[in-house]
């Protein structure tokens, strides 16, 4: 998480135990940091700012599915790390994006 913070501009607020501070929950990223976390953290699956269709494509489900959310980016872009490698893919796509999907628990995206 530190090394998000570092990346993005967002500060992390530690509390003590039993004193929490705001909301106890991460704010969901905008698309543009969703964007900017896309290419700083998984530039070497997907291209966030490309003019490839096939990107472009990929990238929006990716931020239609997480909706910001850090965690969920995550846990999706390792289960299509997963999904690639299962079916021995190179490149992401929307159809790879939403098998990764279909295998994870989240609500309908």
């Amino acid at each position: 998480m530190e090394q998000v913070a570092a990346d993005l501009p967002m500060e992390l607020i530690f509390s003590r135990v039993s004193v929490p501070r705001g909301r106890g929950k991460i704010e969901p990223l905008s698309n543009e940091e969703t964007h900017d976390f896309l290419e700083k953290h998984w530039s070497r699956r997907v291209r966030a700012y490309s003019d490839d269709f096939t990107n472009k494509e990929a990238v929006a489900a990716i931020v239609r599915i997480t909706k910001g959310n850090i965690r969920l980016i995550e846990r999706l872009m390792m289960q299509v790390e997963h999904v690639l490698v299962a079916n021995q893919l190179q490149v992401v796509t929307k159809e790879v994006v939403e098998a990764a999907r279909q295998n994870l628990i989240i609500g309908p995206g």
